[in-house]
């Protein structure tokens, strides 16, 4: 998935609650990188884990997901909006402060 979100194939990464602080870190990075929404479902109208998220998507459980298609992405972050849900629209790469 991250070739994905680096190649910009992703319209939305979905990402657990329970995901390790390092998979998220590096998806959150990417996708500010790729100018890629990022639902982190920790935050909001409740925790969504790895058990969660994956029968979400009909799949094992997983930590994060993506939404390939741009209108369906939209679709699904509308409605994790609606549902209290927080989506970050991150905006290109990090720079260092400097004072």
């Amino acid at each position: 998935m991250e070739r994905a979100v680096a190649r910009g194939g992703v319209g939305l990464v979905l990402v657990s609650g329970d995901a390790a602080e390092r998979t998220e870190g590096r998806f959150r990075r990417l996708c500010r990188e790729r100018r890629v929404p990022l639902a982190a479902l920790a935050q909001g109208a409740g925790v969504v884990d790895r058990a969660g998220l994956g029968r979400l998507i009909g799949r094992a459980p997983t930590a994060v997901a993506a939404v390939l298609d741009g209108n369906l992405a939209r679709t699904v972050i509308d409605a994790l909006v609606a549902s209290g849900y927080r989506v970050e629209f991150l905006s290109g790469p990090e720079r260092p402060h400097r004072p």
